[in-house]
């Protein structure tokens, strides 16, 4: 009787531990535009609740993916800066438009220099492509101010690759 009570109890475990495992799920799509979010804020709380507000945006919109700092591997870098009074909060905002390979391609045309180095200059020396806004709002307001921001991201910044330039 003992013998069939553990036969059970490891049929029991087997059967639990093999139906929660899922069949091979596909892979991943891998994102079509890495982004970096870089916010400045004297109030931590507030610094805190704009970061993680405009990464869950940026999550949502499905083929982006949200890195750490690293310049070498990001498409775009949103860039917020927010100051705060009593009740109104003032956030200047820039995205940053990085060189990639395509645009390396089109200035290169027959020129001695890689990829890398042509990109290394563009980024460092000649600059990057920078847009850059300014909203004032109640702080009542600062999730809905966060959503705008992604929105005016993915329609001045985004769609325009989605859609080929």
């Amino acid at each position: 009787m003992r013998n069939l009570t553990i036969y059970v109890i490891l049929a029991l475990l087997g059967t639990i531990a093999f139906t929660g495992q899922s069949a091979d799920t596909p892979e991943k799509p891998k994102p079509k535009f890495v982004v970096e979010v870089l916010v400045e804020c004297d109030d931590k709380n507030t610094k805190a609740f704009i970061e993680s507000h405009i990464k869950r945006e940026l999550r949502s919109l499905r083929d982006v993916d949200v890195s750490a700092l690293d310049l070498e591997m990001s498409d775009f870098m949103i860039g917020i800066l927010a100051v705060e009074t009593e009740n109104i909060i003032a956030v200047s905002y820039t995205f940053t438009d990085f060189w990639n390979d395509d645009d390396v391609e089109w200035f290169r045309h027959g020129s001695e220099f890689d990829n890398d180095t042509l990109k290394f200059v563009l980024n460092h020396q000649l600059g990057t492509r920078t847009h850059q806004y300014l909203q004032i709002s109640m702080r009542w307001n600062l999730e809905e101010l966060c959503k705008q921001i992604i929105v005016n991201f993915d329609t001045e910044m985004l769609e325009p690759d989605r859609n080929g330039k």
